[in-house]
């Protein structure tokens, strides 16, 4: 019985912390979402290196996880250097531009 007490009590402030746009009324304090059971401590993700990056065997290892991001990122940042040179080209050249002018625009 006290747990659905509680649990009505719950479902009460939070409609009600709710209906104030987000901010809570004074004297009332949302139930925050409680971490699931049995998770573990938080791992640190995809940042942490076993391998040394400055050796062979971790450069390697690099190349073969993020080979194709990294192509891609080269691709498309090589486009807009080329991109924004042949910009400024074009307004030098065809526009008559001054060089500061071209390079505001770029």
């Amino acid at each position: 019985m006290n747990r659905d007490a509680d649990q009505a009590e719950r479902l009460r402030l939070r409609s009600q912390a709710s209906t104030t746009w987000g901010v809570p009324e004074a004297g009332i304090h949302p139930v925050l979402p409680q971490p699931a059971v049995g998770r573990g401590p938080p791992s640190r993700g995809r940042h942490r290196c076993e391998v040394s990056l400055w050796s062979r065997d971790g450069m390697r290892r690099m190349l073969a996880r993020h080979g194709a991001r990294f192509a891609s990122f080269s691709l498309v940042g090589g486009f807009v250097f080329v991109l924004g040179l042949a910009i400024q080209a074009f307004l030098v050249q065809v526009w008559r531009a001054g060089s500061d002018a071209s390079y505001l625009v770029q």
